[in-house]
This record gives C-alpha cells, sequence and structure tokens, in this order.
C-alpha cells in the first residue's frame, strides 16, 4: 500500500473519529485577576491576614464552569455552577475543591445571598464580571466583587487587612476540534513523510 493511500485512509479515519465524539459540556476556564490600589489597616497583622500589598501588587485567580454562555444575553446570571474555583492572596487561599485546612472557602455570597455561587456578569457572550464574593467560615476571610465597590471592583477582607481595587476576567481559550484536526493533520504528513524515506 503506498503512502499516499496510507495517508488518505489515516485521514478518514481521523474525520471519522472526530464526528463520532460525543457532545459533551466542556468546562470552560477563566482567569482574573486583581489589582490591588489601596490598602488598610496593616501596622499589626493577625496570623490569618491578607498581606499588607503596595499598589499595583497582583493576584490570580480562576474558575471553571460547564455552562456555556455564548448565547446568553448580557446580564447577570446567579444560578450558573461552578465547577471550580480557586484564588490565592497571600497565604489565604480559597479553593472550593480543596477541605480545609488546605483552603479557607466556606462557600459563595451570591447577589441573593443564598450562598449558591457567585452571580456572574455576561457580556458579548463571555463572564466579565461577578456580583456577591467568596468567603471563608464563619465569613472571614472574605472577597466581594462589584456589590460592595461598583463594576469591575473588589475589596477583600482578613485578619484586620483590607484590600481594595479592581479585576479582570479573561477566558482561557481550549484547543477545538479545529485544533485537534491540525494536530491530526500534521501527525499524518509526518507519518507518510518518514514511510516515503523508508
Amino acid at each position: 500500500m503506498s503512502a499516499r493511500t496510507l495517508s488518505a485512509l489515516s485521514l478518514l479515519g481521523t474525520l471519522i473519529a472526530l464526528a463520532s465524539l460525543p457532545s459533551q459540556a466542556t468546562p470552560i476556564r477563566y482567569d482574573f485577576t486583581l489589582t490591588v490600589e489601596t490598602a488598610d489597616a496593616c501596622s499589626s497583622p493577625s496570623p490569618l491576614a491578607l498581606p499588607c500589598a503596595d499598589p499595583g501588587t497582583q493576584f490570580f485567580g480562576s474558575f471553571t464552569t460547564s455552562t456555556d454562555v455564548s448565547g446568553l444575553a448580557d446580564g447577570l446570571y446567579s444560578l450558573i455552577p461552578l465547577d471550580a474555583w480557586r484564588l490565592e492572596i497571600g497565604d489565604i487561599v480559597w479553593d472550593m475543591n480543596l477541605p480545609y485546612p488546605l483552603s479557607d472557602f466556606g462557600g459563595f455570597r451570591d447577589p441573593a445571598l443564598g450562598g449558591i455561587n457567585p452571580g456572574l456578569l455576561v457580556s458579548s457572550g463571555t463572564v466579565t464580571g461577578f456580583l456577591g464574593g467568596v468567603y471563608g467560615s464563619g465569613d472571614v476571610p472574605f472577597v466581594d466583587f462589584d456589590s460592595v465597590s461598583g463594576p469591575s471592583r473588589f475589596r477583600a477582607f482578613a485578619g484586620g487587612t483590607g484590600l481594595e481595587g479592581r479585576y479582570a476576567i479573561q477566558a482561557v481559550p481550549e484547543p477545538g476540534v479545529f485544533g485537534l484536526l491540525l494536530m491530526s493533520l500534521a501527525a499524518i504528513g509526518m507519518f507518510a513523510f518518514a514511510r516515503s524515506r523508508a
């Protein structure tokens, strides 16, 4: 069998395999950045305190949801479930999938204060903001978004230290079917080239 015929059969098999993949909800990952503008009560922090961060200091978090928001109208959605949530500010970690003491996660504060999850603000088919927040056991440490300081703003508090500033969210692109197809074609091409040289 020639390398050309083998390549054509491999390509056909790849296309059939891709077409037969089950259509499942793929978790969509978002990264977010908190940028500190002000810090207060930094003089005598307790052991479970936020760091006394200088203006411009950034902290990073991420969350995933299996809900595709690309077709949703702009607005606030308070019941979109999250598959994962993680935010670290200094030694304090809010991770919904880790148990205490590995995580200080106690729950979410949503717009209706029901504690299901933070409300997600959707604009142009992507998540652009939160309304509500995340907190530890006993409500502290906490980070509130938008509802306290205004759009794209956050306020965090723990151990007598408070941080305020702005935040931004970015969707993390996932490799789609087209990307898988390109990788398959590249592999087939390399196989055909190696085979023709043998």
